[in-house]
């Protein structure tokens, strides 16, 4: 479904996006699966309570904080929603919202069509869902897979401890005019 030239149409976005020279030029990956064990493993891919999704909710939890889940009122349906900060989290795995500079990320050698279209469409529609709340007030956090790996996710989570207990948004934006004036 081309338009044309370096774009790709979107029918479930709405609209066309522009498909950059850097993003045509990546490495796809090759496939090490027969058709059946891969749709075997797909079926398998949870799309809540992943894995990662619950390990930073259970150090959430345990770290004091209120905390919420899935909440559909939220644009995109935030994975985690702690309300005291006012404060949205996704948990995105790295391929399928194309985690920039991952190597987790790319492109699959089969159906590449298909598959371009479905993975930059969910980081098209990352990009709309997070405007949306940070122009609602939300504080808007998300949080890669890779960034939960074993040696990684200690300073992920203090890091991400610490900018929920600086407080709401909109308390952070007074002190830093507060500061300036």
């Amino acid at each position: 479904m081309s338009t044309g030239g370096n774009s790709c149409l979107l029918p479930f976005v709405g609209s066309s996006f522009p498909i950059s020279a850097a993003i045509e030029s990546e490495p796809s990956m090759t496939d090490t699966f027969t058709t059946a064990e891969r749709s075997r493993l797909m079926a398998q891919i949870r799309s809540v309570d992943t894995r990662p999704e619950k390990l930073l909710r259970a150090f959430l939890s345990k770290n004091g904080l209120c905390l919420k889940t899935h909440v559909r009122i939220l644009p995109g349906k935030p994975d985690i929603v702690v309300f005291p900060c006012r404060t949205a989290i996704f948990v995105n795995g790295c391929f399928w919202h194309n985690h920039a500079g991952c190597k987790r990320a790319g492109f699959p050698a089969t159906r590449v069509d298909f598959w371009r279209r479905k993975i930059l469409g969910n980081a098209f529609r990352d990009r709309r869902n997070r405007a949306a709340l940070r122009k609602l007030g939300w504080r808007v956090i998300t949080v890669w897979q890779c960034q939960l790996a074993p040696k990684k996710v200690e300073q992920r989570l203090t890091s991400l401890l610490a900018t929920l207990r600086s407080g709401p948004p909109e308390e952070n934006e007074r002190a830093a005019r507060k500061t300036k004036n």
